[in-house]
């Protein structure tokens, strides 16, 4: 998975604190959607209703189109499929950033800093 190879990469570079990397790509065939539907959540949905119904004075059945605007009841899956010399390209592009001579003068600066007594 590019992500795990990702996390390689950056703890090859960052001993110690917390690193945020974004990607964005677009374009066709880099990832797949699914829709599932919460079976579970949709239940607990159901349930509620028919205990508001059974102890508050409200009729009338649920309609699809209010079901739909139900919180969580979709999960959207997505899964990324990047083909070998796309995911290379990207761990490339990764492995620059943290040996650009400005990231390696910075981090050689801060180790220098350093007081010793």
């Amino acid at each position: 998975m590019l992500e795990d190879e990702m996390k390689k990469k950056v703890r090859q570079y960052l001993s110690r604190g917390r690193a945020e990397i974004f990607i964005n790509m677009t374009g066709e065939g880099i990832s797949s959607k699914s829709i599932q539907v919460n079976w579970e959540l949709l239940d607990q949905y159901l349930n509620a209703l028919d205990c508001i119904k059974k102890n508050r004075p409200v009729s009338g059945d649920i309609e699809i189109e209010e079901l739909l605007q139900l919180e969580g009841i979709f999960i959207e899956n997505e899964e990324v499929d990047l083909d070998e010399n796309l995911k290379e390209k990207v761990l490339s592009v990764l492995e620059k950033c943290f040996t650009k001579s400005t990231f390696n003068e910075t981090r050689r600066r801060k180790n220098s800093k350093k007081k010793t007594y």
